[in-house]
């Protein structure tokens, strides 16, 4: 099945790309596996424009008296990965897509804290993370405070009350509380009923939660970074979906376990069992994209080598020839992109995490190497995205402790851990 009209915003996917948005269409069930740079979220961000496009022109086949589209369901394990495809989707402005991003009850209440007396519950969960801005024109919280909808002036009223009780160090009644609450999940109802979206957008933790599940009845369910999900993550969403497509690839990170005893049974991913299993018997509901444009071709042959079957390959047209800046006493071969080297260095343990001395001493080092480096090119662009990733925070934090020696200006490089930079 495709739309009645080619559309502008396709054009821009690559041939794979576009082979991706085909089979999702087809299928009731598919797993794209895309290696680093390869456009998985764009891709993804597409097949749901593309889905939209079906479910309207399906509404006013099967029915002159239906009024409301059914909706697809955009999910990712971080609240980062939804936003970015979030992001994408604003842009086909052109489209008039109706796009509603839900934030967990814990984050919206970074923004409007309500009733202090559960303030407490939510102050572990959310880790200083904040809705984005650019996005509250379709994020729920904001939508429902706006001036057209019929309880915001209620709420914003509600909001300031329970912001003096706050700095009073007040307990706002419980009928005060009973009636703020029962005015959100009206108005979010009112507004849910009201919108017609065409795509929802949410964690996959938020889609087991009540208001994607009473509120909405999904046709199709996509799950960006799906290898990141524990098998309980990917569940939530596409038990409630009709059609359903996996974005991820399983030869990079999987899922984060904070709990040992479970560890060993949530480590892999429903992602990774389906991309092993439709690769051996079932090729038709199991896709790879194998152009990518963000690595060096050095970087590339490395990974294709190694992890994807030889089957990876460059878009040099797209991708920028710069000369390494690895620190040339270390790395000859300036097109490889890449070095190995091994330090035995000591290991120890502070805060359930590890830091290295040796190690931090040695990335220093190179840090020092590489701005003589950058400079040389007279490069401001290299200058701006010099990277450095550890797996441990502990080690994050001794390497920027270090780095503060150098003198160096802190836009010339990030320090992130792995986890943090996906």
């Amino acid at each position: 099945m495709m739309w009645d009209t080619p559309r502008s915003c396709f054009l821009s996917l690559s041939k794979d790309q576009h082979q991706a948005l085909y089979l999702a269409l087809q299928n009731k069930f598919l797993v794209i596996q895309g290696p680093p740079g390869c456009g998985k979220s764009l891709t993804g961000a597409h097949i749901a424009y593309a889905f939209s496009l079906l479910n309207r022109q399906n509404v006013i086949k099967t029915s002159s008296k239906t009024t409301a589209c059914r909706c697809v369901l955009y999910c990712a394990p971080t609240n980062d990965a939804v936003d970015a495809v979030a992001e994408m989707l604003l842009s086909f402005r052109k489209e008039k897509l109706r796009l509603l991003r839900i934030y967990s009850r814990g984050i919206e209440r970074r923004i409007y804290p309500g009733p202090s007396a559960y303030k407490h519950v939510f102050e572990d969960v959310v880790s200083g993370k904040e809705p984005k801005k650019n996005l509250e024109d379709i994020s729920l919280h904001c939508i429902i405070r706006n001036q057209f909808s019929k309880n915001a002036s209620k709420l914003k009223k509600l909001d300031e009350e329970f912001i003096k009780c706050e700095e009073r160090n007040e307990v706002p009644s419980g009928q005060r509380r009973l009636l703020y609450h029962k005015l959100v999940y009206a108005t979010e109802a009112d507004c849910v009923r009201e919108g017609e979206f065409d795509i929802v957008l949410c964690t996959c933790n938020e889609a087991a939660g009540d208001r994607v599940r009473k509120y909405f009845k999904p046709e199709q369910c996509i799950i960006d970074e799906a290898s990141r999900c524990t098998e309980p993550e990917t569940m939530a969403p596409i038990s409630i979906s009709q059609q359903v497509v996996l974005l991820g690839d399983h030869k990079q990170l999987g899922p984060t376990v904070h709990s040992k005893k479970v560890e060993d049974k949530l480590k892999r991913s429903l992602f990774e069992r389906y991309a092993t299993l439709l690769t051996a018997d079932y090729r038709s509901m199991f896709f790879q994209l194998q152009t990518q444009y963000r690595m060096r071709e050095g970087i590339c042959r490395f990974a294709s080598k190694w992890f994807y079957g030889g089957n990876l390959k460059s878009d040099s047209k797209k991708i920028a020839h710069v000369p390494s800046a690895l620190y040339s006493k270390l790395l000859k071969d300036s097109k490889a992109g890449f070095l190995f080297h091994r330090i035995e260095g000591n290991c120890v343990e502070s805060h359930k995490s590890y830091s290295n001395e040796e190690e931090a001493e040695f990335i220093v080092k190179q840090m020092g190497g590489i701005q003589k480096q950058l400079k040389q090119q007279s490069s401001t662009r290299c200058q701006q995205n010099v990277g450095i990733l550890t797996f441990y925070q502990e080690q994050k934090q001794l390497i920027e402790k270090k780095l503060k020696c150098l003198d160096l200006p802190t836009n010339t490089y990030k320090v992130k851990t792995v986890d943090s930079s996906q």
